[in-house]
């Protein structure tokens, strides 16, 4: 009873406040971390490879600005050190510009290898499992479905982790990003249940498989393209 009360809560705070961006695509994402199956129902007719990479890139390029902004305001405001030259750069308004671009450049990188390579590739292994399990559903209607939980989790969580860096307080906002981490598992349960029309048991399977399986292989393209850029540098 009190996490059917909690949600609803939460879901409104965070479409308010993403609501200053104006931008409907925000409160798909959000619609479809609370409601997935309802949401997926309503954006299934746009399941294309179009279709999949927009949504991708959207919330690739959205999570990118948005921890940039929060981290540079964060600092800004003295909250949280850059244990980079970044932290040293001169209080100017050129420094201050320089600063957050060099910000949304790193934030960018890391969200195209961590979100969007991720994305992917946990979507490609999710895939496979199910088919070999009986799976009905198309990969591109399940990876828009995923997305969409994920793009949702990003929105919720990614100001929580930034401010996760803060000293002595970060901790508690850490746990914060990481209970939304884990009820976003529960939506993606929910998708993969409707998409393929698996039984319980067989989308847990998918589920924790494919958990377990995508770091491995994202463990080893990141250092097979690690030795591959490390090669010609050397020569």
């Amino acid at each position: 009873m009190g996490l059917k009360r909690i949600l609803p809560a939460v879901e409104a705070t965070a479409k308010k406040f993403y609501g200053i961006f104006r931008l409907q695509a925000f409160q798909a994402w959000l619609s479809a971390y609370f409601h997935p199956v309802e949401t997926f129902e309503k954006e299934k007719k746009k399941a294309s490879l179009g279709g999949a990479l927009k949504i991708l890139l959207s919330i690739t390029v959205s999570a990118a600005v948005i921890l940039a902004i929060i981290i540079f305001l964060l600092r800004m405001l003295g909250l949280v050190q850059l244990d980079t030259e970044l932290g040293a750069m001169p209080v100017t308004a050129g420094g201050i510009a320089l600063m957050f671009v060099i910000l949304l450049i790193a934030s960018l990188f890391a969200s195209i290898i961590v979100f969007l390579f991720g994305s992917v590739c946990l979507s490609l292994v999710a895939f496979a499992i199910s088919k070999l399990l009986g799976g009905k559903g198309g990969f591109f209607q399940q990876t828009c479905g995923l997305a969409l939980v994920e793009g949702g989790m990003l929105l919720l969580a990614i100001p929580f982790v930034s401010l996760g860096e803060i000293k002595l307080v970060g901790p508690i906002f850490s746990i914060v990003a990481l209970i939304f981490a884990g009820y976003a598992g529960y939506s993606v349960y929910l998708i993969l249940k409707q998409v393929h029309q698996l039984s319980k048991r067989r989308i847990a399977i998918t589920i924790f498989l494919s958990a377990v399986i995508t770091p491995i292989i994202m463990t080893f393209l990141l250092i097979f393209a690690a030795l591959m850029l490390s090669g010609p540098i050397r020569k």
